[in-house]
C-alpha cells in the first residue's frame, strides 16, 4: 500500500510532463478533477509509504536508495501479538524520523518572473471596476487583510486585475506607491490629480478609516489593456486566490494573459 499527502496535488506530477498526455492543458485537467486551480506548489505535501508485515532485502535497498536521492519513501511493518488474553498490534518503521534521506526533497514551485502581480479588484459594493478603469487604480482595504499585501506593490510592477466571481480585466504598470484613498492622487489627462475630486460611482469608504489599517488604500496603475466588466476573460485552470495581491507565477494564466492583453511575458 502506498500513502500520501492530504493536498490533491500530491497524487500529480507537473505541467510539463502531462500536458504531453492530456487532450487539454493540465491546469485545465485539474480543475475538471480537483474542483480548483492547481496550486504554486506541486508534490509539497507527497509521501511514500510502504505498508506491510515484512520486506525483503531487495525491496529495502530500493527504499535505501530512493531516499539517499531525496524521495520521501519509507516503510512500515505491523505484527499482531498475543499474551495470554491480551492481543497487541505492534509498529515499527524500517527508517526513523531522526535519520537523513527522504525529507528534504521539496515540491516544485514555478520561479517568479519578478514583475507580474496578481490584484483582486472587488468585494465591495463601495468598489466599482468601471472607476479603476476609466482613472487608473486599483484599491483595497477595510483591513491589514486586505491592504497589507497592496501597500506593498513597488512602483513599476505589473499588475493583473482580477474580479472575484468574473474573471481578469486588465493589465497594467503601478505609477507609485499605495496612499489612502482621502490622500492619493492618480493621472487624468496626463496630470496628477486627487481621486477624491473625480467623479466616481464606488464609495471607498469603510467603518473607522481615519485609522490607516481600516482606510481604503489606492495605487495609480497605468493600464496597458483593460476590458468592461462584462468582457471580463476566463479560462478553467486560471489562478484565481482569496488574497488580494500576492505574486503570479502561473504560466499558464501568464501566457493566457499575454495573448489576450498585449502585454510580453518576462
Amino acid at each position: 500500500m502506498v500513502s500520501s499527502g492530504d493536498s490533491p496535488s500530491a497524487a500529480i506530477a507537473t505541467p510539463s510532463t502531462t500536458n504531453d498526455h492530456l487532450e487539454v492543458p493540465f491546469e485545465a485537467a485539474f480543475e475538471d478533477t480537483f474542483g480548483e486551480a492547481p496550486p504554486d506548489e506541486l508534490n509539497g505535501e507527497l509521501h511514500l509509504t510502504v505498508v506491510a508485515s515484512d520486506l525483503d532485502a531487495s525491496s529495502e535497498r530500493i527504499v535505501a536508495y530512493l531516499r539517499d536521492f531525496g524521495v520521501p519513501i519509507n516503510a512500515v511493518f505491523f505484527s499482531y501479538l498475543e499474551d495470554d488474553d491480551r492481543r497487541y498490534l505492534a509498529r515499527s518503521w524500517l527508517v526513523t524520523d531522526s535519520e537523513p534521506g527522504g525529507s528534504t526533497r521539496k515540491g516544485k514551485r514555478a520561479s517568479w518572473n519578478g514583475q507580474d502581480c496578481y490584484v483582486a479588484f472587488g468585494g465591495n459594493p463601495g468598489r466599482i471596476w468601471d472607476d479603476a478603469r476609466t482613472h487608473g487604480f486599483i484599491s483595497a482595504g477595510g483591513g491589514l487583510h486586505y491592504s497589507g499585501k497592496l501597500r506593498t506593490l513597488p512602483t513599476g510592477a505589473r499588475v493583473n486585475a482580477y474580479v472575484p466571481g468574473h474573471g481578469y480585466v486588465a493589465a497594467g504598470e503601478t505609477l507609485g506607491p499605495a496612499r489612502r484613498f482621502d490622500e492619493v492622487e492618480v493621472r487624468d489627462d496626463y496630470q496628477w490629480v486627487p481621486l477624491r475630486a473625480l467623479p466616481l460611482q464606488g464609495t471607498y469608504q469603510h467603518p473607522g478609516a481615519d485609522i490607516d489599517e481600516l482606510a481604503e488604500w489606492v495605487v495609480p496603475v497605468r493600464w496597458e489593456s483593460s476590458v468592461p466588466l462584462d468582457e471580463a476573460y476566463w479560462e478553467k485552470g486560471m489562478f484565481a486566490n482569496p488574497n488580494p495581491v500576492c505574486e503570479l507565477r502561473q504560466e499558464f494564466t501568464l501566457e493566457r494573459l499575454a495573448d489576450r492583453f498585449g502585454t510580453s511575458e518576462a
